[in-house]
C-alpha cells in the first residue's frame, strides 16, 4: 500500500505491529470480558480510524 501510494512511507513492520497489535489485545481482552464487547468493538475502530488518519494519504 506504500508503493501504491495510499500509505506514508515508513517502516512496514513498525506501521504492521502499530497497528495489530492493540486489536489483538483489545481482542483478548473481550474474550475474558464478554459483557465488554460493545465497548471494546467501538475501541478498536476508534483505533483503526486513528491510525488511517496518521498513515493514509489523502485522509
Amino acid at each position: 500500500m506504500m508503493n501504491e501510494g495510499l500509505f506514508k512511507k515508513d517502516d512496514p513492520v513498525l506501521l504492521a505491529t502499530e497497528l495489530t497489535a492493540p486489536v489483538v489485545l483489545l481482542i483478548s481482552k473481550a474474550d475474558r470480558q464478554p459483557l465488554c464487547e460493545k465497548e471494546i468493538l467501538e475501541s478498536i475502530e476508534k483505533h483503526i480510524r486513528h491510525f488511517c488518519e496518521v498513515y493514509m494519504k489523502g485522509v
